[in-house]
């Protein structure tokens, strides 16, 4: 299918027309844009998903959460949220109400309350709306906007944009072309560029992608002052998983990576880019012999379980973090033999600088710190 897209030149021009038309729009306020009481930051992308913006964000609130008082925005993709609400239970903001499930809130926003000491994930159908929920009823220093590059109704103080260094060229073209949410040229709206899984492209494609930065500055007869930072994606660690009866309880073990080679494995996963999955998993020597790709955020079924049953026999399993927080909701056979590759991100320069860049540029209209 994609070599077909490719072999149609235009294809990708309505939705890059639509979304010029949109930037338009907000650029010269005729479109409302949300200004919240407090900074935010935003961390996006210009694909679809799979770069690698979980993990960052992951990385980032760490680093924030001790010193400031923070909370993340999420969309609930994939879930059937209708308002806003507060996933935090040692929020005063919680509710019971809704079932706190990754069918109900969204994978990405279970994955990531799961993670946090300290800070709150507001999530919904509508990110301005969360944002303006999280910060006219929380007592917060700034927000994080988790995918906001396109979402131009909430405004920003800073906009982080994330490009994948294992992705190639053509992905960039605007969508059915390539997996393009805008054209490249967007990246000119950005106040930083991450190059994520460095380590995990050849050494002239990342070289590539920056020279095609470059050429867009200078095309646009702009200096480039916007930086670059470069991040490693490295496995934290992998944990076998024991299913507890009672929906969502999982323990969690943890193993040494010499007790994984000498076996079969299946990769199983449902997100935007399996293929960095699957080059992590095989730097641990695994002997990878299939690997199940689900759509991102995909929601799996009875018959999705038995097709995974069927072709794991024999074999232990290995799935994501994003895709535990769904399994752990579901009846998994205690003959599934089932771990998980936790990853974390590593900056190649000093990684207080860069994180502390952001504050910076996002306190920068507000003329001092917090």
């Amino acid at each position: 299918m994609k070599q077909v897209f490719k072999s149609l030149p235009g294809l990708g021009l309505p939705w890059k027309a639509a979304s010029v038309i949109k930037n338009q729009l907000y650029d010269r306020s005729v479109l409302p844009i949300y200004q919240a009481p407090i900074p935010v930051m935003s961390i996006g992308n210009l694909t679809m998903g799979g770069t690698g913006k979980t993990p960052m964000i992951l990385d980032l609130v760490h680093w924030f959460e001790d010193q400031y008082r923070v909370a993340v925005i999420n969309r609930s993709y994939g879930g059937s949220l209708k308002k806003s609400i507060c996933l935090d239970p040692r929020n005063k903001l919680y509710s019971e109400s809704e079932p706190k499930t990754a069918s109900v809130v969204g994978d990405e926003a279970l994955l990531l309350q799961n993670s946090f000491k300290k800070t709150s994930v507001f999530t919904g159908p509508n990110k301005s709306q969360s944002a303006e929920f999280a910060a006219q009823n929380s007592d917060l220093d700034f927000l994080i906007v988790d995918d906001g590059f396109q979402h131009r109704r909430l405004s920003r103080d800073c906009d982080v944009v994330i490009l994948d260094a294992t992705e190639t060229m053509n992905n960039y073209e605007c969508f059915p072309a390539g997996r393009g949410r805008e054209d490249f040229s967007s990246l000119l709206r950005a106040d930083a560029i991450f190059i994520t899984k460095t380590n995990l492209a050849p050494v002239i494609q990342v070289q590539k992608l920056m020279q095609r930065i470059d050429q867009l500055f200078q095309q646009n007869q702009m200096n480039r002052q916007v930086p670059i930072y470069q991040f490693d994606f490295l496995i934290d660690r992998v944990e076998r998983v024991e299913f507890l009866e009672g929906q969502g309880r999982v323990a969690r073990h943890l193993v040494s990576t010499k007790e994984l080679t000498g076996q079969d494995w299946l990769a199983v996963s449902a997100i935007g880019n399996p293929e960095s999955f699957e080059r992590s998993a095989a730097s641990l020597q695994l002997r990878l012999t299939g690997h199940l790709k689900y759509p991102d955020h995909h929601s799996y079924k009875d018959q999705d379980l038995i097709e995974i049953h069927e072709k794991s026999i024999g074999k232990k399993i290995m799935i994501t973090e994003k895709d535990l927080v769904k399994w752990a909701e579901m009846k998994i056979p205690k003959s599934m033999d089932v771990y998980v590759l936790c990853q974390r991100v590593s900056c190649q320069s000093d990684q207080g600088t860069c994180y502390l860049f952001l504050y910076e540029k996002m306190m920068e209209k507000y003329g001092t710190r917090i």
